[in-house]
């Protein structure tokens, strides 16, 4: 059941409210990983970014806005492989949020339906993301939109030893 949501791109004013979601979703990503943990307080950087990214023509912040408040946002960008690969032109779906309590009622479908809808628009034909693997709920949330694995992202550690031979 999809809620009453209001989806439309951010506007600078936005930023202000988009930021405590990406600060539940920065806390999130940490406690699944140390690799995703942010290390210092990073929101004013974030909100530079968001500055940056809503005045991209090569960037889209789609919000969700429910009762006059952001309760889900979807940030993409346009990324172009310096090879000639059949598809040079991608799309990366950098960060997505839904409020815990707003989850489980189409509103963070919504929210990338209209970011795919704005690469679309672009011509782009394919769009990639990372999903942590301790986070099922994700996974699950991807695949149900049609995104599938076709890359294994890896990572190695100087904690993790010396590399094996």
């Amino acid at each position: 059941m999809t809620a009453h949501v209001q989806v439309r791109p951010a506007t600078l004013r936005d930023i202000p409210h988009v930021l405590p979601l990406w600060e539940a979703l920065a806390a999130h990503h940490g406690a699944l990983d140390p690799a995703l943990a942010v290390t210092r307080p990073a929101s004013r950087e974030y909100a530079a970014f968001l500055r940056e990214t809503i005045d991209s023509a090569d960037a889209c912040v789609m919000v969700g806005v429910e009762n006059d408040r952001i309760v889900s946002f979807a940030l993409g960008r346009i990324h172009v492989l310096p090879l000639s690969f059949r598809e040079q032109r991608r799309g990366w779906i950098q960060d997505v949020y839904t409020l815990p309590q707003c989850r489980g009622r189409g509103i963070g479908r919504e929210v990338v339906a209209a970011l795919l809808r704005w690469f679309g628009g672009r011509r782009i034909a394919l769009v990639e993301l990372t999903v942590a693997v301790g986070n099922p709920d994700a996974v699950r949330f991807w695949e149900r939109l049609g995104f599938t694995t076709y890359m294994h992202r890896m990572k190695w550690t100087a904690e993790s030893g010396a590399c094996a031979t």
